[in-house]
């Protein structure tokens, strides 16, 4: 077994550790992981040829190991023939020293039966577990903060109206009262010439309010998005609606860049009947970060649990390259037999009788190498080689495409190529499920993106949609559903379209999908930071939308919209 050196090298570097048993429960080969980490472990795995697998864990399950005892129910039942798979995760160590594994078996149907059994080792992503889960606290501690400055900007609001409407106050009263306030607050008239500006303005900008009032807004000496802000203003003030800034880009008093939270909102002004604008910000930088470290969580999560998934896919074409190699070596040996028959035969120095002799054991070598036989497989089988080589090549693309750290600034990026990458990584999570079809428009042009948040989001979508499937295929004893993907360019923008025909969004459900932490799944199939995440994704960081349609018992379908920028000023990707 696994004789040949390519195959015998294949097996040793495959990242996983992997054994195969007999229909017994025998050891019959390791791979030099399997062996390395099994000696960490303290042997809970065997990993010396012929040890019963089943008589291993029995001796330590009755030493009271309460892993050992669930795999030897669960390989038993195995070897037994009453199911086809087992799973189980398992910890191990001396205290000090502590590491997790999920171990994965599989009957074999042929030479003989026996079972395949994988171990990996997910610690990372029992540590990004707990690292999700900081993130959350954190994450719900930052939503707190934002309540408190949301409430501290509508008691700036509400103060800063009931000082323009109160004319008999005294200023220096006024003046007191506002240069309190910890949040940037500035009142602008109807030509955005600024009028009040405060202490914490002063803070936040470094500008005094001497340099400040009587000059127009564009004019004070800060550093911030002026073409954006202004926009909001003119809008606020034209349409006497509030407008909001989620992400306004400034440089601090020492030099850092921040981001500010900033609240538009119209203002009748005290001196004429015109409307002016009062602006309400607060400094969001440490939030934004924190939404940005759980986002980041949340993808090393996903990959983690993608990771089993990945290396099954590459385990399932490697042996078939296996198998082809050992056919070639196999027929290159016999084609060289009739070779050293064919060189002996045109030797120029024998005689009449020994060519005939020579001729005769040539058409012997060639009837036993099936010469006919071999030049029709051998193509064939280096073909299939080669297809087993490009599948290995598609994911390991799909997947350094998938983990790419990103950038800071968009890129001009192939949807079509994200959305293929994302649906080769997930393979492993819809393949048993459903079937995925897709529709991508060929004209699609680059789309000013970050790369890696986009496929954070099609794998959540993707993700929702198979284990949504899945849970209809329980229901309705279907064997598999469908997943249909498209793409298509509208005059600005462009559409990505993720249908599925799973359970659908419940009623009481659908008006919350986007909220933090908000799942219909059960206890450790869903943390409900995915949607949350790509609808921050897509509507903060893109300015795009995101939405869905569902019909109970049908299915749901995400259509995700992004606009069209000026591609020639982005770097393409």
């Amino acid at each position: 077994m696994l004789h040949d050196p390519f195959i015998e090298k294949t097996f040793n570097s495959l990242p996983v550790q992997v054994a195969v048993f007999d229909a017994a429960g025998c050891l019959l080969k390791v791979n030099r992981l399997w062996e390395a980490t099994a000696l960490f472990t303290n042997e809970f795995t065997p990993f010396k040829v012929g040890t019963s697998c089943l008589e291993h864990f029995r001796l330590k399950a009755l030493e009271g190991n309460e892993y050992a005892a669930r795999a030897y129910g669960g390989l038993s039942d195995l070897f037994a023939g009453r199911t086809e798979q087992f799973c189980l995760e398992y910890c191990v160590g001396d205290g000090s020293v502590t590491a997790w594994f999920l171990m994965e078996a599989a009957k074999l149907h042929e030479q003989g039966g026996g079972a395949v059994v994988t171990c990996t080792n997910i610690s990372s992503q029992k540590r990004y577990e707990l690292q999700v889960e900081r993130a959350k606290q954190e994450a719900l501690a930052a939503r707190d903060e934002l309540n408190e400055a949301n409430i501290q900007t509508g008691i700036a609001i509400e103060i800063a109206n009931e000082l323009n409407a109160t004319l008999h106050l005294e200023n220096r009263n006024k003046n007191l009262i506002l240069s309190t306030l910890p949040s940037v607050l500035i009142i602008v008239d109807h030509n955005l010439v600024v009028t009040e500006w405060t202490g914490g303005s002063e803070q936040v900008f470094g500008v005094p309010a001497a340099e400040a009032v009587g000059r127009k807004l564009t004019d004070v000496a800060i550093t911030v998005s002026w073409a954006e802000l202004a926009n909001a203003v003119t809008r606020c003030i034209a349409n006497a609606q509030t407008v909001r800034l989620d992400d306004c880009r400034f440089r601090r008093v020492n030099g850092t860049d921040g981001i500010l939270g900033i609240t538009c909102a119209p203002m009748p002004l005290a001196s004429s009947d015109d409307v002016g604008a009062l602006l309400v910000g607060a400094d969001i930088t440490q939030r934004r970060a924190l939404e940005g470290q759980l986002a980041h969580s949340q993808k090393l999560e996903g990959i983690g649990q993608l990771a089993a998934g990945i290396a099954h896919e590459i385990n399932t074409p490697s042996q078939y390259i296996g198998d082809n190699v050992r056919f070639v070596q196999q027929g290159l040996k016999s084609i060289c037999d009739v070779i050293s028959v064919i060189r002996e035969f045109t030797d120029n120095h024998n005689s009449q009788q020994a060519q005939e002799l020579l001729k005769e054991r040539l058409y012997e070598a060639m009837r036993t190498a099936d010469i006919d036989f071999l030049m029709e497989e051998l193509p064939l089988a280096i073909d299939q080689t080669l297809d087993g080589i490009a599948h290995v090549n598609r994911i390991v693309r799909a997947m350094k495409d998938f983990s790419h750290p990103g950038s800071d600034h968009k890129v001009c990026s192939d949807l079509n190529r994200l959305l293929d990458s994302t649906i080769t990584v997930t393979r492993n999570e819809w393949k048993y499920v459903a079937d995925i079809e897709t529709f991508f428009d060929p004209n699609l042009p680059d789309v000013p993106c970050f790369p890696g948040d986009m496929n954070q989001v099609f794998l959540n979508v993707i993700v929702n949609a198979a284990h949504a499937i899945a849970d209809a295929n329980k229901s309705r004893s279907r064997e598999k559903g469908k997943i249909t993907i498209s793409t298509k360019q509208t005059d600005v923008s462009v559409l990505v379209t993720i249908q599925d025909t799973g359970t659908g969004i419940p009623p009481n459900a659908r008006a919350h999908v986007f909220d933090p932490f908000f799942t219909t799944k059960e206890v450790g199939r869903g943390t409900g930071q995915g949607l949350s995440i790509s609808h921050n994704i897509i509507k903060v960081r893109h300015g795009g939308k995101i939405w869905f349609e569902t019909e109970c018992g049908v299915g749901t379908t995400f259509i995700i919209e992004l606009p069209l920028g000026d591609g020639h000023s982005e770097e393409r990707k």
